[in-house]
Formats: structure tokens, C-alpha cells, sequence
């Protein structure tokens, strides 16, 4: 996986049990790359299925303390909600490893396969999972990446919101609340509608505009 020039075979994700975050880290996983990862709820129990899931799949679960990133380690992963204060960035930087932003992380994804981007100000999660059982339904065996879990998967074992099939295909939901969804260049754009949520309406018809 080529991250702008970075050649990634070891990928940390700081806060891992989130939705998006955990969703890449399982299909950076599903293609052998090595994943490490930290989260502030790393004893809850709410999130004990999320950890057992991602620890099945041959992830690393430490402490959000900066121990997880190491020399070994190409790029550390963040979201939005990660503070520059944040352990794991410190220790980044005192490796000289990249910090990128989760989007860039699916961004690069997105550029590697035929892409479905589905994106809107709701109904993302439910068309999405529609799509991936549609194709996978008529033997397309298309990847996913989404925001939320679908039963069958869930059923499967994992965690839900992730799946590496045998295609170049690949289904992804693609959120508009931080405006980093312009990063996506996919095959097809769906576009389901647009409302005041995370952004002012022209502010998010922007946004969707450049990913045609």
C-alpha cells in the first residue's frame, strides 16, 4: 500500500475501535499488511468484540501511551478526533514516521481498486451495504468498507464493517462531516442527498461536486 511516497507494511491506528478506523485497519489486515493500534477505551467492555475481532485478525491492541509506534512501524493513522497532543503522535514524530489522516489512508484504497463511493448526509451505511450484498449477491465478490456492521459478516465472525473479496471491486461509504471526501477520486459516485448536518448545505455540495 503507497501512501503518497510511503511504502506501508506497518500501519498504527490511533483510536482503532472507532468505526471508520477499525473498518481500515481489518482490510489493511485482510491484504497482509501489519496492524498495530491504540484506543483511550482500550478496557471498556463495550468495545471487548471490537478488540477480540480485530486481535483474531493478527492486530496489535496497546495502550494509547505512544508504545505502539516504533521504528518498525511506516505510518501512523489518525482521525479527525485525535488530538496533536496525543501520545501516539509524539512518539511519531520522535521516529520521524509519517502521521497521515485516515481519509488519506482510503483515499490511497480507493485509488487501488474499482470503486463505489456512497455518500450523502444520511442513509450512507444502509445504501452502502445494499450495494455490497447486490453485487456480492450476482458473484462479483466486492470488497467493503463501511461505517457500520452488517449481520451476515457479523455472523461470519467479524467485526461487520469490513470485507476483502476476490474482485477489484470495492464498496465504501464515504462521510462527509470533516469535508475529506474531496481526497476520493472512485469509479462511480452515489449521491443520496444533501442537508445541514456536520456542514452548511452549499458548503457540503461542494464537496460532493469534485468527486465527479
Amino acid at each position: 500500500m503507497i501512501i503518497g511516497n510511503a511504502e506501508c507494511r506497518s500501519v498504527h491506528f490511533t483510536g482503532i475501535f472507532g468505526s471508520g478506523m477499525s473498518a481500515l485497519a481489518q482490510y489493511l489486515r485482510f491484504q497482509g499488511i501489519a496492524v498495530s493500534g491504540s484506543d483511550r477505551l482500550l478496557a471498556g467492555e463495550d468495545v471487548a468484540s471490537v478488540r477480540q475481532s480485530l486481535e483474531g485478525l493478527g492486530c496489535t491492541i496497546v495502550n494509547q501511551d505512544g508504545s505502539g509506534v516504533s521504528a518498525d512501524t511506516d505510518v501512523v493513522c489518525v482521525s479527525t478526533a485525535i488530538e496533536e497532543s496525543n501520545p501516539d503522535i509524539a512518539a511519531a514524530h520522535a521516529h520521524g514516521l509519517p502521521v497521515v489522516h485516515r481519509s488519506d489512508l482510503l483515499a490511497a484504497i480507493i485509488a487501488s481498486k474499482r470503486t463505489i463511493a456512497v455518500a450523502g448526509t444520511s442513509g450512507k451505511s444502509t445504501v452502502t451495504a445494499m450495494i455490497f450484498e447486490f453485487l456480492t449477491a450476482c458473484g462479483k465478490s466486492p470488497s467493503l468498507i463501511s461505517g457500520a456492521p452488517l449481520r451476515r459478516l457479523e455472523k461470519q465472525g467479524l467485526i461487520g464493517n469490513a470485507f476483502s473479496g476476490g474482485s477489484d471491486l470495492l464498496v465504501v461509504e464515504a462521510d462527509e462531516s470533516d469535508g475529506t471526501l474531496v481526497k476520493y477520486s472512485p469509479e462511480a459516485a452515489v449521491i443520496l442527498n444533501i442537508s445541514k448536518d456536520h456542514k452548511d448545505v452549499d458548503e457540503v455540495r461542494g464537496f460532493l461536486r469534485r468527486l465527479f
